[in-house]
């Protein structure tokens, strides 16, 4: 779930109709080492949800400006700027 903004916005903005997610670790065992998961927008905005589109994009929105403000504090804090 901590991806699901990054995957929706990739899939909305290419205007996809899915997207892989891969997760890899190399200290796992063999079997466990990759996991790919398919998603879709209806995995992330289940049809069961009574929001509107609109609602959606708010969301997603909300989403990037929290991500914006953390990723600019984490540069304040290690003395960085965006220039």
């Amino acid at each position: 779930t901590s991806h699901k903004w990054q995957i929706a916005w990739h899939m909305m903005i290419g205007g996809y109709q899915w997207c892989d997610y891969v997760s890899y670790c190399p200290s796992f065992p063999e079997h466990l080492r990759i996991k790919v998961v398919r998603m879709t927008l209806a995995d992330i905005f289940p049809k069961t949800s009574n929001a509107t589109r609109e609602d959606k994009l708010n969301e997603a929105w909300a989403s990037v400006w929290e991500f914006i403000d953390n990723y600019t504090g984490h540069l304040k804090r290690l003395g960085l700027t965006l220039e």
